[in-house]
């Protein structure tokens, strides 16, 4: 993306208002920042020119932007798969275990995952996997967009695939 030539946008909020950016390199963080840190900070996902954008995924070119908060559903759905992830983590930390299946609902996220040796999950890890899901939001992991084909992921990842997968 740092190669792409980058030329001045315009940004129309919501309201009307028009905020200068660049293509390439603007991103909605930085335009709800602009606006105020608190803005920023409750802002959970953007909608630019009606698609759902990462905050941290750069303009391509001048837009309409919406800064979404937990207030719409929509973004209660991205906060609730981000959750999911961290809970999905918090679970590998703790139990070991292997992360099979982990949507978010309509009102909340769930992970289905196999435990080594047939464990099962009880109230009393509650506990362990509330503190550990609140230090892995303290450490402030990015959630980076990548787009890749689906060759450039399966070396990425190592995987060993036939012609049908």
């Amino acid at each position: 993306m740092a190669a792409r030539e980058q030329v001045d946008i315009q940004v129309t909020l919501r309201d009307g208002t028009v905020r200068p950016g660049t293509s390439w390199k603007t991103t909605p963080f930085a335009i709800a920042e602009a606006i105020s840190k608190s803005l920023a900070n409750k802002t959970i996902v953007a909608r630019v020119d009606g698609q759902l954008w990462d905050l941290f995924r750069v303009l391509e070119k001048s837009c309409r932007l919406e800064l979404l908060d937990f207030s719409d559903e929509e973004a209660q759905k991205v906060f609730w798969h981000s959750s999911a992830h961290m809970l999905g983590e918090a679970c590998e930390r703790h139990f070991g275990c292997y992360l099979e299946h982990g949507p978010p609902t309509d009102d909340g996220f769930f992970y289905d995952m196999r435990i080594p040796g047939g464990e099962h999950v009880t109230e009393a890890d509650y506990g362990n996997l509330d503190k550990l899901t609140h230090k892995i939001a303290g450490e402030k992991q990015v959630f980076e967009r990548l787009e890749m084909t689906k060759e450039e992921l399966l070396k990425m990842f190592d995987v060993r695939y036939s012609s049908g997968v």
